[in-house]
C-alpha cells in the first residue's frame, strides 16, 4: 500500500514502523458496514474494499490474518472493536510483522540451544523429539521438543516451548512472553 506524506505525495510503499494492522484469528459473524470506519479513517478505504480482505472479514474457520491495514494504533484499535463488535476476535500488531525477517528455519535454530537447557532443566530424565515448529503466530515463531513420556503421563504440552519474534528474533519463554504481552 502506497501512503500519502502530509503534503499529500505518494511517500513510502508498504508499512513503516509505527504503523498498525489488524490480525484476525476469527472473522465476523456478520458482513461488516465499514461505510462510518472508512469515513473516519479514508486511510482504510483501499485495503478494507479490497476483495480478498472483504473474504478475510468474515471468516470463521481457520485464521485469516492481517487484513492489510497501515494506520495508526489508535484506528486500528477503532477498526478492531467495530469488528469485535460484529463476532470478530484479532488484535493490534505493529505492520511490520507482515513481513517477517525472521524465517522459521532460522528461528528453530535459535530456538534449539534454549530448549536443550530447558530439557536438562525441567525434564533431565526424559527423551526429547527434535526441535520443531510448531505454529506460525502473527508475532511469533512458536517452536518446541515433545517426550513422548511426558505426553504419556498427561503433561499438556508434553515439551518444552519457546516463542522467537519473528522481527528480531529473540527467543522468550512462556512466562517471559506472558511479562511482555501479545499473541
Amino acid at each position: 500500500m502506497f501512503r500519502r506524506s502530509p503534503a499529500g505525495q505518494p511517500s513510502q510503499p508498504g508499512p513503516q514502523a509505527g504503523d498498525f494492522d489488524v490480525y484476525l484469528l476469527i472473522g465476523c459473524a456478520s458482513r461488516p458496514d465499514l461505510g462510518t470506519v472508512i469515513a473516519a479513517n479514508p486511510l482504510l478505504a483501499s485495503p478494507l474494499t479490497d476483495l480478498v480482505v472483504q473474504a478475510r472479514l468474515t471468516q470463521r474457520n481457520g485464521a485469516p490474518g492481517f487484513l492489510g491495514v497501515d494506520v495508526s494504533q489508535q484506528q486500528a484499535t477503532s477498526l478492531l472493536a467495530e469488528l469485535q463488535r460484529l463476532g470478530a476476535h484479532g488484535a493490534v500488531i505493529p505492520s511490520l510483522y507482515r513481513q517477517p525477517r525472521i524465517s522459521a528455519q532460522e528461528a528453530a535454530s535459535r530456538a534449539q540451544p534454549v530448549l536443550v537447557q530447558q530439557e536438562a532443566q525441567y525434564f533431565p530424565n526424559y527423551q526429547f523429539g527434535p526441535v520443531r515448529v510448531w505454529q506460525d503466530d502473527a508475532r511469533w515463531w512458536v517452536i518446541g521438543a515433545v517426550a513422548q513420556k511426558l505426553i504419556d503421563e498427561g503433561h499438556i504440552p508434553g515439551g518444552v516451548v519457546v516463542y522467537v519474534d519473528k522481527l528480531d528474533g529473540r527467543v522468550l519463554s512462556s512466562d517471559e512472553k506472558l511479562r511482555v504481552g501479545g499473541f
